[in-house]
């Protein structure tokens, strides 16, 4: 889903750096300082990191002109190579989360089937019972892909023991 263009002030908050953020991003080269800052922003408000593909070119530029830096698109080695992922791994510590493990992966399943999945078979639903869940965990959620083959493996097991 791409984030759509500013149209509500509850959007533009999310999107406005803080004080405390201009120090942080102060620190990172002016190449990288836009990709963190989006990845920042984004993170804090949906506890996961976007697809390139979600953010919209609105948000770049009202990101950019806060940071007086041009806007353009966000290099890849910014956003997906191993900048990226130390960037990733900043922002994780900062708001307290941490990457799933594969024990988290299999609790994740247990909690649908034991909890989600008994009040809705909803694709859509089950997804945002998910990322909740992960958040007040903090854990960083897993990546779509993952949710969808999560969902399938989920409802098919609940269909073998309940129907």
């Amino acid at each position: 889903m791409v984030q759509g263009a500013y149209d509500s002030e509850d959007l533009i908050d999310s999107w406005t750096l803080t004080p405390e953020d201009h120090v942080r991003i102060a620190g990172k080269s002016r190449d990288n300082r836009l990709a963190f800052a989006v990845l920042l922003l984004f993170f804090r408000a949906n506890g996961r990191f976007p697809d390139v593909a979600e953010i919209h070119p609105s948000i770049v530029a009202l990101v950019a002109q806060q940071l007086g830096v041009d806007t353009g698109p966000i290099a890849d080695q910014a956003w997906q190579g191993r900048t990226g992922k130390r960037h990733r791994a900043e922002i994780r510590i900062l708001f307290g989360f941490r990457e799933p493990t594969v024990a988290d992966g299999e609790a994740m399943v247990a909690w649908l089937r034991d909890h989600a999945v008994a009040h809705s078979h909803d694709p859509e639903h089950l997804t945002a019972a998910l990322k909740v869940h992960c958040r007040s965990c903090s854990i960083e959620p897993p990546a779509e892909k993952m949710f969808v083959k999560t969902l399938v493996f989920v409802l098919c097991s609940y269909k073998k023991v309940h129907m």
